[in-house]
């Protein structure tokens, strides 16, 4: 069993940008970020090259769905009491751009915002554990 860091594997599922990817070593448990954009060809071709020499050690980790998290979301919001709290985050929520707006509005309310972050910590690490079944990593979260 190989032990993960929790942040790293949750920040690696919720990075959507497109020029950033991310790996975990399957016998280490260490996960590398590389960027086209930033980093440099060497260090590029020598992942890519450990990448080829062990054919399924290292595993790409996508970003877990956008619509998935917009999921998380609603179950967050949908668990707060009636009060204008969770009106004005389902608000956020039905407008576009769901995700900036409901950062934005959570940062007018302090309180909620913490809330939010233990919430979403504990589903991220819940879709971190499943996608490790799935992956067939053998893995405690450290």
């Amino acid at each position: 069993m190989i032990q993960i860091d929790t942040d790293w594997l949750l920040e690696a599922l919720d990075d959507h940008d497109e020029l950033v990817h991310h790996h975990l070593d399957t016998q280490t448990g260490e996960i590398r970020c590389v960027s086209d954009m930033f980093d440099s060809t060497e260090e590029l071709e020598e992942l890519y090259e450990q990448m080829d020499e062990s054919p399924g050690r290292w595993i790409t980790i996508d970003p877990y769905p956008s619509r998935d998290g917009f999921r998380i979301m609603e179950a967050f919001v949908e668990g707060l009491p009636d009060d204008e709290g969770r009106r004005t985050l389902q608000r956020a929520l039905s407008w576009k751009k769901p995700f900036s707006n409901f950062r934005d509005a959570l940062r007018e309310m302090p309180t909620l915002r913490d809330k939010w972050f233990a919430f979403h910590r504990e589903r991220m690490i819940e879709v971190a554990r499943e996608w490790l079944r799935v992956a067939g990593v053998d893995a405690e979260l450290v």
